[in-house]
């Protein structure tokens, strides 16, 4: 065998392990790399949570509601059949105010985390497409060269082929 020809089959093989080894790599960034798409559905969080507070205002209105109008029953001299009703209804109330404050609190940390989550989501989707935008532009440029080398690699500049 020539010596151009070893270099050939050296520079062959060495594209060839490249390509393995680049694809798989590309084809992950482009999937979007598994974890880096972790935190995308914050701002949806936000907005059950929201919903969830909202439902809860409502309920709490409606027992206020019912205790008003036992209050007024029993005002108006009308024996309430189970005196429980109001002490279970301030007891359901008391609840939903705390459920309220621990979804508000929950909502204040899902805000502060979303904007952080955000960032890091932005800073890794830069990172994806500055490696794809690198890697492409090395692939073609290992081409460009590989092609060079081959069309004028052996004496005189003679294709090797």
């Amino acid at each position: 065998m020539k010596k151009s020809q070893i270099n050939l089959y050296i520079l062959f093989l060495f594209v060839i392990f490249l390509l393995f080894i680049s694809v798989p790599v590309l084809v992950f960034a482009a999937a979007g790399g598994g974890a880096i798409t972790a935190g995308a559905g914050s701002a949806s969080a936000g907005t059950d949570l929201e919903t969830r507070i909202m439902s809860l205002a409502d309920k709490r209105a409606e027992l206020e509601a019912l205790i008003k109008k036992a209050k007024l029953e029993e005002a108006a001299s009308i024996k309430i059949s189970n005196p429980a009703i109001i002490a279970n209804a301030k007891a359901q109330i008391a609840q939903i105010d705390a459920e309220q404050e621990r979804l508000i609190d929950l909502m204040n940390q899902d805000t502060q985390k979303w904007w952080w989550e955000k960032l890091v989501q932005q800073v890794m989707d830069n990172a994806a497409i500055a490696f794809k935008t690198a890697a492409r532009s090395f692939v073609n440029t290992l081409a460009y060269d590989t092609a060079t080398y081959l069309a004028t690699g052996d004496k005189g500049q003679k294709p090797m082929f």
